[in-house]
């Protein structure tokens, strides 16, 4: 069937199809277009843009983070892993601290009971 233009049905559904399609993406591009500027204009009031700009690898680290944290990777063998080196790594200074005071402490005892010694040995002729 046709109209009076030559036109079939199939032929004016595929035109209206069309339309519409360029209409849904003109409204989708406006849509990223408005979200763009408003993202824009929330960046500069909060000052992350401005931070960004200064510590852009720290912004990176805090992203990654909170994206670790928002995709569940909070309660994860990686972090518990990851929480079991940091407390060895940490407790390191400390023990190694009290380690070098107990040897000094040894060295001072001994060189004590080496003069102590000396002291009481008579001289020699």
């Amino acid at each position: 069937m046709s109209d009076g233009n030559g036109h079939s049905a199939a032929q004016r559904a595929k035109e209206q199809l069309g339309e519409a399609a360029h209409k849904a993406r003109d409204a989708t591009q406006q849509a990223v277009d408005a979200a763009a500027t408003k993202g824009g204009e929330l960046l500069e009031a909060s000052g992350l843009a401005g931070q960004t700009r200064k510590h852009p690898y720290a912004m990176v680290g805090a992203a990654f983070g909170l994206g670790y944290v928002a995709g569940g990777g909070l309660f994860s063998p990686t972090t518990a892993r990851v929480l079991e080196i940091g407390v060895k790594l940490l407790s390191l200074p400390p023990v190694r601290n009290k380690l070098l005071d107990l040897a000094e402490a040894a060295v001072d005892a001994a060189l004590e009971k080496t003069d102590s010694l000396a002291a009481k040995k008579p001289p020699e002729h």
